[in-house]
């Protein structure tokens, strides 16, 4: 019977916790396959406690026109999501925006990484209680626990390795928002990495 191990032993020697390729899994040596017994995961990894933000903003006219952008709250780059939940009041009926990733910058002011990372142009228009935004966009159920960076880095950024900035989750309007006001809230469960 033989024994392989998962990226949380760090077997395949990578340079980040739980970033890594599966090509030497596969592989059919046992030295291949060995685990690194003097490596210890952060506690992003391998334990550590789960964090939560929540955020809601009030959407009107501004930030209710189509491209306008609402940051609701900064993550390290090395934050590791486990969820992304969004809740919507449901008072217009054409409100719809997707969620991604923009850094930070001096004054939340920094440039676009990634528009839908996590949510392409999902309708709150309709009253919503926590939908799972996570998987939504570009990304799937599997990245959940993968660094904020790296996440990006599977969609439209090109990090190779963290990059050691704070990112802003934004709501980016994909439709204008109609007459009313909505109310959208945003809740995330995390770790630090």
């Amino acid at each position: 019977m033989a024994t392989t191990y998962s990226d949380f032993y760090n077997s395949v020697q990578t340079v980040e916790d739980g970033v890594g390729t599966s090509t030497i899994l596969l592989a059919s040596t046992a030295a291949a396959q060995a685990v690194d017994k003097t490596w210890t995961p952060r506690s992003g990894v391998g334990g550590g406690r789960v964090k939560t933000i929540t955020a809601q903003s009030v959407i009107a006219t501004i930030g209710g026109t189509s491209a306008d952008i609402v940051r609701m709250f900064t993550l390290p780059s090395s934050a590791r999501i486990l969820e992304l939940n969004a809740c919507s009041e449901g008072t217009s009926t054409t409100y719809a925006a997707d969620i991604g990733v923009y850094e930070s910058g001096d004054a939340h002011d920094g440039a676009l990484i990634d528009i839908d990372l996590f949510d392409a142009g999902s309708v709150l228009a309709t009253a919503q209680a926590y939908i799972d935004s996570f998987a939504l966009g570009v990304l799937t159920d599997v990245d959940r626990g993968r660094p904020l960076w790296h996440l990006c880095a599977l969609g439209a950024a090109t990090y190779t390795a963290d990059p050691q900035i704070e990112m802003d989750i934004c709501l980016t309007s994909s439709a204008t928002l109609i007459t009313v006001i909505e109310t959208v809230t945003l809740v995330c469960l995390y770790t630090s990495g």
